[in-house]
């Protein structure tokens, strides 16, 4: 099926999400962690490869889902992992992950290292009976001295569509499928509860296209969540043929395609031409993996500042895959809302 994503499909549509949509993260941070933030704080995306270090030089590789800073009236590090399933190592890996990015940013003074762990978080889209609403991590110092870290947690199956878009949280609307997962099989073989499944996503849709008529959010945004929306019902419902044709037809196919089909014309119309802008980007990302600043690029380049830095700046919210196909789409999209 042309629709599925890779292999984590889930951590595929998180990390877009994050990587793609600024607006939809303050609510989510909010949330999570009853934090204040109205959305007009500086996000800084930090990178999502990093490396443990052994003895002998040794290295493990690993990719996180999201970390960041959001600098308010002071700075913030938060560190926000997806998880499908609910097991026995996720307290392991967060204090590890959490551990590798306070090293990152540690600080060795006249009386030691100083390191900061960041504020943690682990999204359930399923999750198990009775599970704990925080996760705790208790670390001893061998002079007795105890460090007690929380992971906070949310759980989708806590929130009703309702909850979804009274808190603004839409950057979770995609997994929300993850709630009726128990249905799918007999929706597959009912119509009736089909059609019931299908009406929930027609709502879906209509609230979405009211929040952009209203300014509320972004086109670009509102076709994310549809798109992914879309391709996580594909791979869940893999084994339901009318549930996917069903999501599909509605979540994506034409609607989606006519959006992004006006979208990228209306993008044409002010100047852009796929071709060459993508081969641009491509030449702007070689220059951002040697650390060259904007001004540098642009005169190597021979292009305008202001041009460079429009796409520096979404290239690095891409970092470190530097999907070339995505940063276009985004340019595309901020040229057509302009």
């Amino acid at each position: 099926m042309s629709n599925l994503l890779s292999n984590t499909p889930y951590d595929d549509a998180y990390r877009t999400m994050f990587v793609s949509c600024d607006e939809l993260i303050y609510p989510l941070i909010n949330e999570v962690f009853g934090e204040h933030y109205i959305g007009t704080e500086k996000l800084i995306r930090r990178q999502n490869e990093h490396y443990a270090m052994y003895q002998e030089g040794a290295e493990d590789k690993y990719i996180t889902d999201c970390v960041l800073d959001i600098v308010g009236s002071t700075v913030k590090k938060y560190h926000c992992e997806c998880q499908s399933e609910a097991d026995d190592t996720i307290t392991i890996r967060m204090f590890q992950y959490g551990s590798e990015i306070a090293i990152e940013d540690a600080t060795i003074e006249d009386d030691g290292l100083h390191i900061e762990l960041p504020h943690a978080a682990v999204i359930f889209l399923r999750c198990r009976e009775n599970m704990s609403d925080e996760l705790k991590v208790y670390v001893k110092a061998p002079n007795g001295m105890e460090l007690s870290y929380p992971i906070h947690i949310l759980k989708i199956k806590d929130y009703d569509i309702d909850d979804l878009f009274d808190k603004k949280l839409y950057i979770l609307i995609p997994f929300y499928i993850f709630n009726l997962e128990h249905k799918l099989k007999e929706c597959d073989r009912d119509e009736k509860e089909l059609n019931d499944l299908l009406k929930l996503y027609v709502d879906i849709i209509n609230r979405l296209e009211n929040l952009t008529n209203k300014g509320e959010i972004k086109v670009f945004n509102e076709c994310i969540i549809k798109d992914l929306s879309n391709k996580v019902a594909q791979n869940l419902a893999y084994k339901y043929e009318n549930v996917r044709e069903g999501i599909g037809d509605i979540m994506g196919g034409k609607v989606l395609e006519l959006e992004a089909i006006k979208i990228k014309r209306d993008a044409v119309k002010q100047g852009i031409e796929q071709g060459g802008e993508m081969v641009l980007i491509e030449q702007v990302i070689k220059k951002i993996e040697k650390n060259k600043p904007v001004s540098v690029i642009a005169e190597e380049l021979e292009e305008d500042v202001p041009h460079i830095e429009e796409i520096y700046k979404a290239a690095k919210k891409h970092a470190p895959d530097y999907n070339v196909e995505m940063i276009f789409n985004e340019l595309s999209l901020n040229t057509a809302q302009a």
